[in-house]
C-alpha cells in the first residue's frame, strides 16, 4: 500500500474534531513554509505539495461528515 492510502486510512479513523484541529494546524504549517519560502529560507519544496494534498483530504473528509450527520 502506498503512503497516501496509508495516511488516508490513519485520517479517515479520526472525529470530527480532531480533523478541524488538524486542518487548522496543517494551514498554519503551510503559511509557515510561504513565508519561509518567499524570505527565500531553505526547505523541501514537496512539502509544501504535501500539506496541500492533505489539506485537501481532510476538508473531503470534514464534508463527508457533515454529510453524513445531515442526513441521519
Amino acid at each position: 500500500m502506498s503512503i497516501k492510502k496509508q495516511n488516508l486510512q490513519k485520517l479517515k479513523k479520526l472525529n470530527i474534531t480532531d480533523i478541524q484541529k488538524r486542518i487548522i494546524k496543517q494551514k498554519k504549517e503551510l503559511i509557515h513554509l510561504k513565508i519561509k519560502l518567499a524570505t527565500k529560507q531553505k526547505i523541501k519544496s514537496h512539502t509544501i505539495k504535501e500539506i496541500k494534498n492533505e489539506i485537501a483530504q481532510l476538508l473531503t473528509l470534514e464534508t463527508l461528515y457533515i454529510s453524513q450527520n445531515q442526513i441521519n
